[in-house]
């Protein structure tokens, strides 16, 4: 792993998320996205990033719903795709079931290329 300001990255991580009240079906499904960074205590203005390289895009945006409905105020959320997946993203995105709800969520894809 590359080092970010001479620290290795895995030395900030927890082993699983911090105790939250969410509910179990939800818990379990926010526990499956790639990366959630909290803001050091109050696990306030959390950002996430869902990586899809092998599953559908879909559930990896069902997943950042879930977390932006259950803890407000995220700061960002991230789906990362391969170049070849952003037509696919564009295309759920666009789906009536996302177009309303996410209107009101700081959604953005980012291409795997650039991360």
């Amino acid at each position: 792993m590359r080092p970010y300001q001479d620290r290795n990255l895995a030395m900030l991580t927890l082993p699983q998320l911090p105790p939250v009240n969410l509910p179990s079906n939800v818990k379990e499904a926010v526990g499956l996205i790639d990366v959630i960074w909290l803001e050091p205590g109050s696990g306030g203005k959390v950002s996430a990033f869902e990586v899809e390289k092998r599953t559908s895009i879909y559930w990896g945006i069902l997943r950042l719903e879930d977390l932006a409905r259950s803890i407000p105020g995220c700061a960002g959320l991230y789906l990362v795709a391969p170049v070849h997946g952003e037509k696919e993203v564009m295309a759920q995105l666009a789906e009536p079931a996302f177009r309303a709800d996410l209107v009101d969520i700081p959604f953005a894809y980012i291409s795997l290329d650039d991360v």
